[in-house]
Parts: structure tokens; C-alpha cells; sequence
């Protein structure tokens, strides 16, 4: 279950995991530019009124500072860091408007996910739009070759 809220530039989530509700509040300038600021991650008991939930969380955020999501998520287990992209994910529906090609929709959508510590972007892509991971990665390729996002590097090898 997904439950969404939109007030002018912030976004909520409520989702439902194990017997809680993982609520997600993250807040976008109308041009979207960067990725999203988180604001709000909190695991909360189900609750009776599921409807106040949202618009109340919306308000309380409004007072928060934004949190560096990459350096929170790490401190997450892996499970709950997945509601994160998934609130994204839902997130780049309202505020992303269609580039010229596929390929740049994905590569800012790609980006985004990597700044928020999503440490299988290209698999989240892959799986929230129904198609293989090798499609994905022959995106992620292509917008490479075009300059739109960096090479990863070659990684580090282990002598022993």
C-alpha cells in the first residue's frame, strides 16, 4: 500500500511495512532542478485515521531542516533505504517533466537515486519500469557516451 499527499513543493508517503508505516516527507521547487530535500523518515504504529496522517506530517516537515539523505540511509537497513527510492520514484512522477529522449529521463532519474544513497540504482530503474537490468545499463551507457552522467571508474582491485 502507497498513500501519497501533495502540498504545493511537499511530497509525503505512507507505506506500509511489517505492522508500521514507514512516512516519507521530502519537499521540490516547482522547476525541478536537484534532487529532492528529505525532510520527514519516520516509523510510526498504524494508524486508526489514516487520512489526518499525511496533511499533518506535511505540516510538522514545513519546520524541519533538510536531512543529507546518503549519510542517513547509511545508517539504515537496507529494507527501510528502499522505501526512499521508492518514494522518489513516486516522487519524479509528479515533478519530472518528459526530456526529448528516454535516455534523459533516465539518467536524471539515475542521478537522483544515486544522490539519495540508493546503492542499486540501475536495478530500481530496471524494475520500476518493467524491463531487463541490460536495458537499463544500455541506458545508462548511452547517456554516458552522451555526457549526461560520469563513468563510474574502474574500481579498485585487492592485492593479498
Amino acid at each position: 500500500m502507497l498513500d501519497k499527499y501533495r502540498l504545493r513543493e511537499f511530497f509525503a508517503t505512507r507505506q506500509n511495512w511489517m505492522e508500521m508505516e514507514v512516512i516519507t516527507v521530502s519537499s521540490q521547487q516547482i522547476e525541478y532542478q536537484d534532487p529532492p530535500s528529505l525532510l520527514l523518515f519516520q516509523l510510526q504504529s498504524t494508524s486508526k485515521r489514516p487520512k489526518e496522517v499525511l496533511p499533518a506530517v506535511v505540516e510538522y516537515s514545513k519546520l524541519l531542516r533538510p536531512i543529507n539523505v546518503a549519510s542517513f540511509r547509511h545508517h539504515l537497513p537496507s529494507e527501510l533505504g528502499s522505501y526512499l527510492s521508492k518514494h522518489l520514484l513516486e516522487l519524479h512522477k509528479i515533478y519530472l517533466r518528459p526530456k526529448e529522449t528516454l535516455v534523459e529521463d533516465t539518467a536524471k532519474r539515475y542521478k537522483d537515486l544515486v544522490m539519495w544513497g540508493e546503492p542499486n540504482s540501475a536495478k530500481v530503474l530496471a524494475e520500476h519500469e518493467g524491463i531487463s537490468i541490460r536495458t537499463m545499463h544500455s541506458r545508462l551507457m548511452n547517456a554516458r557516451k552522451r555526457g549526461l552522467l560520469q563513468s563510474p571508474g574502474k574500481g579498485i582491485r585487492f592485492n593479498f
